[in-house]
């Protein structure tokens, strides 16, 4: 299931990618962090990842704009996201 809900969230964000060039990620939101945090700045198409406490955590209008755990790591793997923000997962 959350592997299914990471796919459709970076399909939806390719795709409005492709539609709209959008602004420079915000390099914070790409980085490890502790705090909760929301993604507002966001519109409806666009979506964000990031690793909070070795999870992947995914932020869009899906999420009511805050961000939400998709994947804890297992111990050993470490939590990446992919430079532009739209894909993660555990390696």
């Amino acid at each position: 299931m959350k592997m299914k809900l990471i796919i459709a969230v970076t399909l939806l964000a390719l795709s409005a990618g492709a539609c709209k060039m959008k602004g420079q990620i915000d390099k914070a939101d790409l980085k490890e962090s502790s705090s909760g945090g929301d993604c507002k700045d966001l519109d409806a198409s666009s979506a964000r990842m990031r690793c909070n406490n070795n999870a992947v955590e995914f932020c869009s209008s899906y999420s009511d704009y805050k961000f939400k755990e998709t994947q804890k790591c297992p111990e050993g793997k470490t939590c990446f996201i992919a430079p532009d923000g739209k894909s993660g997962g555990c390696k």
